[in-house]
């Protein structure tokens, strides 16, 4: 007895569990909970990520080849025959042979100066990691204007395939009354035809609304890097209230995160041309080191030790170190023009968006009026033909042409929306959610 309702217990804990994450699962997703599940999945954030970790090792190890470096050798040799392992001092005191020779040494080398070579590399490995973390700032605001567009795209689409399905029900009420009139005679049959091919056209249309859904949500779960399954729960309203400030447009492209980073591209590269031309430079180093050699059997142990001072210049290098240098200086011409062409880029579509905006605003002006006199005219219509002063075939047109007159409405929400998101990601004012840094 005691066994059967301990597993009754567990039952009833299993049941209870699975149904609290039932219903997490089917909680429903906002706007601002998508971008942060994006920007947390996110391969191409967690991409960026790595590069600036990357550049974080690159920065250490370019600002470690500034100190000492330290290395120790050991070494066992066998000859064939004995051969000396520590030279003569003088007449009196003659060298040490053997044909077994053990030996250590620990030596150190400590650049002095190799022409700015090692400042120069610990520079561009700053502006590496800076323009790292730009990149990973762009890389975000990428993301959360894909993720808004498509998230908003789904809000119209649903909005759109509510209407339809309204619509619809609109057409079937005056279907099965057309026919009822056919049967009594009140009506013609073609006016029963023209109705069902009205319905049948707007269930196509209803089909396709939800098959734009459904490609709409695998593309925002492709951003989240989520289950198609896991966002069929989405919560939100598009009301056309967004606006946009166009005052100051090149200045804040310029501050632009993407504009940024390749400011400091810009930069690298300019360092690169002159990190190219420290090779004509002498290079000077103070070496040292200490250790011992042994013969067979470790006996005759001697102690070795040496300093000293290492000087090298290149004196022909058959155009290697020219033509890297004029190499790097193209890529430094190269990523002003890169650079350019972001700031035209960017600068493009700030006043296309503008303009884009613009022309949203003014078509969902009309798109309302247009809304209302289409339901106004459905209202007269149905007037018309209850005081048989009308036809089935004007009710159905009217009918026909609100419906579409809801969803030039639920277009122009879009645009209006993708416009401004557009015009903040061209600007560098986009701001994904509350709380998120920009």
């Amino acid at each position: 007895m005691k066994i059967m309702l301990r597993d009754i217990t567990i039952i009833v804990v299993a049941m209870l569990l699975s149904s609290s994450a039932l219903a997490y699962d089917t909680k429903p997703l906002t706007l601002n909970n998508a971008i942060k599940i994006a920007l947390k999945n996110s391969p191409i954030i967690k991409s960026s990520e790595f590069d600036l970790r990357a550049s974080k090792a690159s920065l250490g190890a370019a600002k470690g080849l500034r100190f000492p470096k330290i290395d120790l050798r050991a070494s066992y040799t066998r000859f064939n025959r004995s051969t000396p392992y520590i030279a003569a001092q003088s007449k009196r005191i003659p060298g040490l042979f053997s044909n077994q020779v053990y030996s250590w040494n620990l030596s150190s080398e400590i650049p002095i100066y190799e022409g700015g070579k090692l400042s120069d590399q610990v520079n561009i490995a700053k502006i590496q990691m800076s323009a790292m973390r730009l990149k990973v700032r762009f890389t975000r605001n990428d993301l959360i204007a894909n993720v808004t567009n498509s998230f908003n795209k789904i809000l119209q689409l649903q909005q759109l395939r509510k209407a339809r399905a309204d619509s619809i029900k609109s057409f079937q009420n005056q279907r099965d009354n057309t026919g009822m009139l056919v049967k009594v005679g009140r009506v013609a049959k073609v006016d029963l035809l023209r109705s069902n091919v009205l319905l049948a056209s707007e269930k196509e249309k209803l089909i396709n609304a939800g098959e734009a859904i459904e490609r709409a949500r695998n593309t925002l779960a492709f951003f989240m890097d989520v289950d198609r399954g896991t966002i069929d729960n989405i919560k939100g309203m598009l009301n056309g209230s967004s606006e946009i400030n166009i005052s100051g447009i090149e200045t804040r492209i310029n501050k632009r995160p993407a504009v940024l980073y390749l400011m400091q591209k810009v930069r690298q590269a300019k360092k690169r041309v002159y990190l190219a031309k420290d090779r004509r430079y002498p290079k000077l180093s103070l070496v040292a080191g200490y250790g011992s050699r042994a013969g067979s059997g470790l006996e005759n142990n001697r102690e070795l030790w040496q300093a000293g001072v290492v000087a090298s210049i290149n004196i022909f290098s058959g155009g290697v170190i020219s033509s890297d240098i004029m190499k790097q200086k193209a890529l430094y011409r190269k990523a002003e023009e890169v650079l350019r062409v972001e700031k035209l880029t960017d600068k493009l579509a700030a006043y296309n968006a503008v303009s884009l905006f613009n022309q949203a605003a003014s078509k969902l002006n009309v798109a309302k009026t247009a809304l209302k006199q289409a339901a106004e005219s459905l209202r007269i219509e149905n007037l018309k033909y209850k005081t048989g002063a009308g036809t089935i075939t004007d009710v159905l047109m009217a009918q026909s042409a609100l419906s579409d007159a809801q969803a030039n409405v639920f277009q122009a929400l879009f645009d209006k929306s993708a416009a401004a998101t557009n015009f903040r990601l061209a600007t560098g004012t986009l701001k994904g959610f509350k709380g998120d840094e920009q």
